[in-house]
């Protein structure tokens, strides 16, 4: 489904076949929760989209992200990794 965004396509549209999801900048690594998705850029920028109610969005709302939006990690440091815990 797509009921919250989690597809990263600016809206809640249900896709039963891949779609492209744009970033600025290419991605090295995905995780993806119920809900969401955590991406990892080359340049170590992290973005996110789909479920944010309990905050998992990480951008300080608890609102969900239809588009990939930029997460700023702590004192703005480029991240190698990314870990996505779901319940």
């Amino acid at each position: 489904t797509n009921s919250r965004g989690q597809l990263g396509l600016g809206n809640t549209i249900p896709e039963n076949e891949p779609q492209k999801v744009e970033f600025e900048e290419i991605i090295k690594d995905i995780s993806v929760g119920n809900s969401h998705v955590i991406a990892l850029g080359e340049s170590g920028k992290v973005y996110c989209f789909g479920a944010g109610y309990s905050g998992q969005i990480g951008n300080g709302s608890y609102s969900d992200a239809l588009e990939p939006e930029l997460v700023i990690t702590i004192d703005n440091k480029q991240l190698k990794d990314i870990v996505n815990c779901s319940i």
